[in-house]
Formats: structure tokens, C-alpha cells, sequence
């Protein structure tokens, strides 16, 4: 397995920019008791829990997840949905509860709304696997905190993604917008024996103590560099 802090900083071809990825808390997003978690969120033990977190806005791919989750439930599995993100007022909600409604996963679906990072880490250590079927991102921390938890992710090739899940033993990359690779993918990742620890491990490895650190190394070198005749 690759180490995180085999690539924790990249330097462009100028020299002049230093790219610092964003870390986790390891003190909030580490394997908890997985079992504890499901029971005090009322997963059924049978159940395979698919997590989706963000905003709901368009971008996001919360509708797709939804397909997603009806297509593993064709395939005969107990596959079940939470939705963890803004409100029934959010900009896109609506869209997303239409989705649900026209694909019959009313009874299969749990929108769960905003939750502070202590309830996140939870619906995550719950989760058989993490979706995030987003357009576009940077480096989206969910599925970094979903690692540390030693939970798989099943996401979009978008932005940092790649460098997080860096190989098959942490999840499945699939092209953005591509509803049928989605689709497999959540039904392989509901199928497979994970690692969870060794997920774990790859997704703790990089922290913001870590963070800290590499800014910290880039000011001293700068200030060295000025302090210079």
C-alpha cells in the first residue's frame, strides 16, 4: 500500500506553490465499534448501509447514489440509503426526494439532514460503504473521514479523489456522471470482504497535525530563504 505521506505536499513546475492536502481528527474519525453504531442509528444488522453525504445540491450526485442503491436492490440485496446533508429546504432537496419517489425507495431511504462531525463519524463507521457520486471536487475530506473510519468509497474520479483512493483494497473510482459504473460499483463494494483496519490505517495516516506540520516546514524554508544574504 501507498502512504499518505508519500505524497502529503506536490510543488508546481514553477517552484513557487506548495499544494498541502487537508488532513483528518483522528480523535473524531477512527474505527469505532461498528455494531454500537449501527444499533444507536437503527441499521438492521441485515441491512448494507450506503452513506451520501453533502450539501443537496445537484453537483453533489445524491440522486445518482439513490439509483445507485435501487440497482443493488434489484440485484437482490438488502441495500439501504442515508442521506446526510442540508435540510428540506436545501437548493436541490426537492429533486432528490423526486428521485426517491420515482425509483419506489421511499421505505429504503433515510434522509438523516445536517449532523455535527461527532454524528458523521458515526453514520461512517455504521456504513457498509461511503458514495460520493460528485461532478466536481477538491479534496472532498468525507471520503477521507470515511477511510479513517475504515469504511470503502465508491466516488467519482474528480479532483483529489485518485490520491485518496489509490487503489482497489480502499474503494472503487468510477467516471463522474457515469450512472451504470456507479451502479456496479455500489453493488461490488456491498459484495466484497474489506479490510476495514488496514482502510483504517491508510485514512489515519494523514492528519492535520500532519498538515500542520508541512506549512509549518514551507514558512521556515521561506523565512530561511529571506534571512539569507
Amino acid at each position: 500500500h501507498r502512504d499518505l505521506h508519500s505524497f502529503p505536499t506536490r510543488r508546481s513546475s514553477d517552484l513557487r506553490t506548495l499544494v498541502v492536502p487537508n488532513g483528518i481528527d483522528p480523535s473524531l474519525f477512527h474505527p469505532r465499534d461498528r455494531q454500537e453504531m449501527r444499533r444507536r442509528h437503527a441499521v438492521a444488522p441485515a441491512d448494507l448501509l450506503v452513506v451520501s453525504a453533502g450539501n443537496l445540491i445537484e453537483l453533489k450526485g445524491h440522486h445518482r447514489a439513490v439509483r445507485a442503491v435501487r440497482s443493488a436492490r434489484e440485484q437482490g440485496l438488502a441495500a439501504r440509503l442515508v442521506v446526510v446533508g442540508g435540510g428540506p429546504d436545501a437548493p436541490f432537496a426537492a429533486e432528490i426526494r423526486r428521485t426517491v419517489d420515482e425509483t419506489g425507495m421511499a421505505e429504503h431511504v433515510h434522509f438523516a439532514g445536517r449532523v455535527g462531525a461527532e454524528t458523521m463519524a458515526e453514520w461512517l463507521s455504521a456504513a457498509d460503504v461511503l458514495c460520493l457520486a460528485s461532478d466536481r471536487e477538491g479534496w472532498p475530506n468525507v471520503v477521507h473521514e470515511a477511510l479513517a473510519c475504515g469504511t470503502p468509497v465508491v466516488a467519482t474520479d474528480v479532483g483529489g479523489v485518485p490520491d485518496l483512493i489509490p487503489g482497489s483494497d480502499f474503494g472503487i473510482v468510477v467516471p463522474p456522471g457515469d450512472q451504470t459504473s456507479l451502479d456496479k460499483a455500489i453493488c461490488e463494494a456491498l459484495t466484497r470482504s474489506w479490510d476495514r483496519d488496514g482502510i483504517a490505517a491508510w485514512g489515519m495516516s494523514r492528519t492535520w497535525a500532519a498538515v500542520a506540520g508541512d506549512v509549518l516546514r514551507e514558512w521556515s524554508a521561506v523565512l530561511d530563504g529571506a534571512d539569507a544574504p
